[in-house]
């Protein structure tokens, strides 16, 4: 298993556009091969903050992803909304 954390902090009057962009990117992620879990917090106590938490079979599965056109529409207008790139934290799942 092979799972992703990603925090993203949004600019200032971007948020409810990623944030909806988000919610379409979830669903089709959900649908992809490989994927266990695919999901999308907005944190209470973290102002224009999202967190992505997603769980795949392999961290193959995971790289066909990030490279499909799902990820390729997010990622671009994530490149205008962020305030910095998302952090990142691709792990293996040991337990």
């Amino acid at each position: 298993m092979f799972q992703c954390v990603a925090v993203a902090k949004i600019k200032d009057g971007y948020f409810e556009k990623v944030f909806s962009a988000a919610l379409i990117l979830a669903v089709t992620t959900r649908s992809e091969p490989g994927n266990v879990y695919y999901n999308v917090l907005k944190p209470i106590n973290m102002e224009n903050t999202l967190i992505f938490i997603e769980k795949w079979d392999s961290e193959s599965c995971f790289d066909r992803h990030v490279k499909g056109d799902a990820c390729a529409e997010f990622a671009q207008l994530m490149s205008i909304a962020e305030n910095s790139p998302s952090q990142l934290f691709p792990s293996e799942v040991i337990i």
